[in-house]
C-alpha cells in the first residue's frame, strides 16, 4: 500500500470525502457556524485542485457533472414551486454539498488505485478520532446515528486494507470497529457491515473455486452463530454492563432476551411503511415530492425504494430505480480490481445503510455511486485521458 506519488486530484476527493468524519470534532463543537467552516474548506479544496490540475478540467466529465446538477435542481424547482415544505431547501442544501461538489472534485480523478488507498487512510484516521465516543455519551458525534455514519466506513477501509492490501497489523483496529458498530451503532450500519465482510469474503477470492468455499464456509460461520446467538447477546451485554457502557442497540437487545419482544425500531419502521403504502394509493403518479413525507408524518421512509417512490411517485421512482440496479449491473463488469473493490465499497456504503435507515438525500456515498457510474467506463476500468482535447 506504498504511497510512491501524490495524485492531488485523487488526494483531494478523498479528503473530501472524509471531511465530514475528520472534522467531526470542530463541526460539533462550532455548529453554529458549521456552515461556514465547510464554505471555508471547500473553497481551499476547489483552489488547491485547480491549481494542482494545471488549470484543466475533464470535458466529457464536466458535462455530466453539469447534467447531474441540472436534472436534481430542476427536481427541486418543480417542487419548491407547487409543493414546497420545510424540507425542500434543507434537502437541496445537502445535495449541494454531498453531491453537487463531490462531482466536481471527481471530475479529474482517473487514477483510482491511489483513490482507494487515500480513501482508506483517511477513512480510517476518522474512525479513530470517534473510536471513544461511546464511552464518552456521544460527544463528539451527537448520537447512535452519526456515530455509525463515522464507524460504517472506517471499517469499510479498514477491511480492504487487511484483505485486500494484506496488511494484517490493522486486524487490532478492524476488529474494534466491527465490536464498535453492532454495540453501539443503529441497526443499518450493523446491516452494511455484514453485507460487506460477506461480499468482499467472497468476491476478493482469487478464483470461483476460492469463492465457494469462502461461501460454504461462511454459510456454516452464519448457522451456528445464529444457534448460538441469546448466548452471544447476553455475553456482550454482560460485558457493557460490567464496564458500565449502554446503548440505543443494547437496549433493544436486552428488552429482547427478558421480554421477548419485537424490536422497537422493526415496529416503528412497518407504522411508517404501512403509511406509505396507503399515501402511494392516492398520489402513485406523482408522489408527495422532496420531504413531503416527511413533512406530513415527522419521520423519512427508512428504505430506498419506498423513499424513492412515495418522493417521485412510480414513473421517476421506477426510472431512478432501473438507473441504480443498472449501475450496480454494471459495476460488477470492470476490468480493474482498484476501481471495483473501490466502487463496491462505495456501493455498499450508500445502498445497504439506506434500506433500513436514512434518506438518499443525506448518504454521500450514493451521490458518488452515481457520480462514479457516470463517470467511469467499465470496459477500461477507469476514464482514459488521451489528448489535452478532452480539458476545458
Amino acid at each position: 500500500m506504498k504511497i510512491r506519488k501524490i495524485e492531488w486530484p485523487e488526494l483531494i476527493t478523498a479528503f473530501y470525502i472524509n471531511s465530514f468524519s475528520i472534522l467531526t470534532p470542530i463541526l460539533k463543537q462550532y455548529s453554529y457556524m458549521s456552515k461556514y467552516i465547510l464554505g471555508f474548506e471547500v473553497v481551499v479544496l476547489f483552489i488547491i485542485y485547480i491549481f494542482k490540475s494545471g488549470f484543466k478540467l475533464d470535458k466529457r466529465n464536466i458535462n455530466r457533472m453539469c447534467l447531474i446538477d441540472i436534472v436534481v435542481t430542476v427536481l427541486f424547482l418543480i417542487d419548491f414551486l407547487f409543493r414546497k415544505n420545510r424540507f425542500t431547501w434543507i434537502y437541496y442544501y445537502y445535495f449541494l454539498i454531498y453531491g453537487a461538489i463531490s462531482a466536481f472534485f471527481f471530475v479529474n480523478v482517473r487514477n483510482y488505485k491511489a483513490l482507494l488507498k487515500y480513501w482508506s487512510i483517511l477513512a480510517v484516521v476518522g474512525g479513530c478520532m470517534v473510536v471513544k465516543d461511546p464511552l464518552a455519551g456521544y460527544k463528539l458525534s451527537g448520537g447512535y446515528m452519526d456515530f455509525g455514519t463515522i464507524i460504517l466506513p472506517a471499517f469499510a477501509s479498514s477491511f480492504v486494507i487487511f484483505f485486500y492490501y494484506k496488511i494484517r497489523f490493522i486486524l487490532p483496529l478492524l476488529s474494534i470497529f466491527f465490536v464498535e458498530i453492532i454495540l453501539y451503532a443503529n441497526k443499518g450500519a450493523i446491516f452494511s457491515a455484514i453485507g460487506i465482510i460477506l461480499f468482499f469474503t467472497i468476491y476478493l477470492a482469487n478464483n470461483k473455486r476460492e469463492s465457494i468455499k469462502r461461501f460454504c464456509i461462511i454459510s456454516l460461520v452464519s448457522t451456528m452463530l445464529l444457534l448460538f446467538s441469546t448466548q452471544i447477546l447476553r455475553f456482550f451485554l454482560k460485558v457493557s454492563k460490567d464496564i458500565g457502557v449502554y446503548s440505543y442497540s443494547l437496549s433493544d437487545v436486552e428488552g429482547i432476551l427478558s421480554q421477548g419482544m419485537y424490536l422497537n425500531s422493526y415496529t416503528t419502521r412497518t407504522g411508517i411503511w404501512r403509511n406509505i403504502i396507503l399515501e402511494l394509493k392516492n398520489n402513485l403518479f406523482f408522489g408527495l415530492g422532496i420531504g413531503g413525507f416527511e413533512d406530513k408524518y415527522g419521520n423519512y421512509a427508512h428504505n430506498f425504494f419506498l423513499d424513492i417512490t412515495i418522493t417521485h411517485g412510480i414513473i421517476i421512482g421506477l426510472f431512478i430505480i432501473l438507473m441504480v440496479i443498472m449501475f450496480i449491473h454494471n459495476m460488477m463488469l470492470y476490468r480493474s480490481k482498484d476501481i471495483f473493490v473501490f466502487i463496491s465499497i462505495v456501493c455498499l456504503l450508500g445502498i445497504l445503510p439506506m434500506m433500513f435507515s436514512f434518506t438518499y438525500w443525506k448518504v454521500n456515498m450514493f451521490w458518488i455511486f452515481v457520480i462514479i457510474s457516470l463517470y467511469t467506463k467499465t470496459y477500461i476500468g477507469e476514464y482514459n485521458y488521451e489528448s489535452f482535447n478532452t480539458y476545458i
